[in-house]
């Protein structure tokens, strides 16, 4: 006959058994962690041109994390046109893309992107949702009004240093034109020389161990012909960079 304390021990065990059977049976009692599902990664789009565009300005795609399949054709534009520009993948998250709008009219550029246009960086979950973007644009030159062409050479996309940039007039602006006229974020200027007549040279040096964009900004006004006749238009020009 068994004692009442092995009878008790038995009763503990066989409950624990039976607890034990029955959590299983239901899942219960696991620990494993609940599978992840992907998501998209969201999209922010911007314009280097703050005000209204004057010419080409570019548009910045940034993603909230990496993505695959984002290609130009996925981007849909409306009141401009590409002219031969493709998208240029900056990093796993900044994509840009250069815009000109439709000439010698005052107008909104329309910017969408898709549903569906990109993936998560594993390509298993696509956007579920349209990204837009509006850019208002003014290309209706003034008769014999000076004109400006920005260049820069930052050929890779991304600057490491300082960066060139070329300012060249489509006739003399005398002396109406100076470092003055120039607003300048994301870095400092370290030279501005006038080479001829219609011919400046600009350096701007990013900060040291960051990212972002350098972004120059010439407003409509801030130059003139020898003539007296003054820019109605603005120019502008930005440049990503990633610096050691």
């Amino acid at each position: 006959m068994q004692s009442q304390p092995v009878r008790r021990q038995l009763l503990k065990t066989s409950s624990a058994l039976l607890l034990a059977s029955l959590l299983a049976a239901c899942g219960g009692g696991s620990k494993d962690e609940p599978t992840a599902v992907p998501v998209a990664p969201t999209l922010t789009i911007t314009s280097d041109a703050p005000g209204n565009a004057t010419g080409p300005f570019t548009l910045s795609f940034s993603f909230s994390a990496a993505v695959s399949g984002f290609a130009t054709n996925r981007v849909l534009i409306s009141g401009g046109f590409l002219n031969g520009a493709v998208l240029v993948k900056v990093s796993d998250t900044v994509y840009t893309l250069v815009v000109t709008p439709t000439p010698g009219k005052t107008g909104v550029a329309e910017i969408t992107v898709q549903v569906g246009a990109f993936k998560d960086a594993s390509g298993a979950t696509a956007s579920t949702r349209a990204y837009s973007f509006s850019q208002a644009y003014d290309t209706v030159v003034v008769s014999n009004e000076p004109l400006l062409t920005l260049s820069h050479d930052v050929a890779s996309g991304t600057a490491t240093g300082p960066i060139t940039l070329t300012l060249i007039f489509s006739e003399d602006v005398g002396a109406s034109f100076n470092v003055g006229s120039l607003t300048v974020s994301g870095g400092t200027i370290t030279s501005f020389v006038k080479d001829t007549s219609t011919r400046y040279t600009l350096v701007v040096t990013p900060p040291s161990a960051t990212s972002g964009f350098v972004l120059l900004v010439i407003d409509a006004g801030k130059f003139s012909s020898v003539a007296g006749v003054p820019s109605s238009q603005q120019y502008s020009a930005a440049v990503f960079y990633t610096t050691p």
